[in-house]
């Protein structure tokens, strides 16, 4: 089953109940466009017990501002009361919630007129402040006065920027002059939901448009962490970050200005990435600045492209392409990877001459030296300066030894 027909499913029982019950926000705006939907919102007359009592599996997410989780089928859906907010805290927080029982009332309190429609299960559209004209016209309006959705919640301008990345939308004038007055408020919002919409801005198919967004606003220089990274921000402008992996599109904005890395770590530190991201991004830009001038696969020797690997290539000679050409070069993963099954090894667990036998060999005690004299091994057999067979290595090994002894 869909998630349209789940989402239904919870509607009809409410409605069997005598309450109110109607898809909202993203999920419509997202029917409307045809885009993939991600989940379920559905708001309702119902107060947050009675769609307690109506369903089997209910998880009490945010009942205190009326929300509640139903789990249909695995599927999370949530449904919320009918309402309104009052008395915003620190640009971001409302101070009181209160329960209504119209569709109308409870849409007036949401941000954009695109996420301010909804639908019933059969379909109909309930569209009281123009959100389908946004959509249709493909720009980005406030529910009412901008001036006063952007005091209510300072996150909202950094939704409006998101939106615009993710959508390809523009955003209006009224909108863009409210998100100026606004923008230092940004930094009363928890950092971590600013970088939520951030990474989400990162992995969505129109990242220039945010970048012209936060620089024409000057958040780029006004706001904390994004003012750690304005000129890096000025110069990948100019590039096209839609053909980039979203992972490109970290490593080419970190190192756009290679004479100002504290600001790029700064920023990078400011995020709450995983570990995993983070060192992959970490990664990417050690190699970016190790490494400024590959822009072709055979730029690279045999030692470097062992030891940098399939996708680490990959993404070093794009970026550095579309930095020096402004172009993405003609290359694929399995183009890098033939360059890399062509080496006379592939992985240091192919070295014919293992670090025990290395011991027993030379006599020696095992310690940090096996590691650095099997490197030395691996780069002579890239280099072709010696078979990868045991009995060259040895002799090899021998050799490197002797040499090492008279220059002591």
């Amino acid at each position: 089953m869909n998630l349209f027909e789940l989402g239904k499913n919870v509607i009809l029982v409410l409605e069997e109940h005598g309450h109110q019950a109607y898809f909202v926000g993203g999920f419509v705006r997202d029917v409307l466009l045809d885009r993939p939907i991600q989940d379920i919102d559905i708001c309702t007359s119902a107060l947050p017990d009675e769609v307690i009592t109506l369903f089997e599996h209910v998880i009490p997410t945010g009942i205190q501002h009326g929300t509640v989780t139903v789990m249909i089928e695995g599927a999370p859906i949530e449904v919320t009361t009918f309402r309104t907010e009052e008395g915003y805290l620190d640009h971001r927080r409302p101070s009181s919630v209160s329960f209504v029982t119209s569709l109308k009332e409870d849409l007036l309190r949401r941000d954009f007129s695109m996420n301010a429609m909804a639908m019933d299960k059969d379909r109909n559209i309930y569209d009281y402040f123009q959100g389908s004209e946004a959509l249709e016209n493909k720009v980005i309006t406030t529910v009412g006065q901008a001036f006063e959705r952007f005091s209510e919640d300072a996150l909202r301008i950094m939704r409006a920027i998101r939106f615009s990345a993710q959508l390809g939308f523009t955003i209006s004038e009224d909108v863009i002059h409210s998100m100026i007055h606004f923008r230092e408020s940004l930094e009363l919002v928890a950092i971590e939901r600013t970088a939520a919409e951030w990474m989400k801005i990162m992995d969505s198919p129109y990242p220039n448009q945010a970048i012209h967004y936060l620089i024409q606003t000057k958040i780029h220089q006004e706001v904390y962490p994004f003012r750690c990274i304005a000129r890096q921000l000025e110069l990948v402008q100019k590039f096209s970050l839609s053909g980039l992996e979203p992972i490109e599109r970290w490593g080419l904005l970190l190192t756009a200005e290679e004479q100002d890395m504290d600001g790029a770590y700064s920023f990078l530190a400011s995020l709450t990435l995983t570990k995993k991201m983070k060192n992959q991004v970490l990664l990417l830009v050690e190699n970016l600045l190790r490494y400024p001038t590959i822009t072709l696969l055979q730029d690279l020797s045999a030692f470097e492209l062992y030891h940098l690997g399939v996708e680490n290539t990959f993404h070093l000679i794009r970026i550095n392409h579309l930095k020096t050409n402004g172009t993405l070069p003609n290359l694929s993963k399995q183009v890098v990877q033939e360059g890399i099954m062509k080496l006379p090894l592939k992985k240091e667990t192919g070295l014919a001459l293992k670090g025990h036998e290395m011991a027993l060999y030379l006599q020696k005690e095992p310690g940090k030296w096996i590691g650095e004299t099997i490197e030395s091994l691996i780069r002579a057999v890239l280099e072709g300066k010696v078979s990868n067979n045991q009995e060259e290595l040895l002799q090899y090994l021998t050799n490197l030894v002797k040499l090492e002894d008279e220059n002591e």
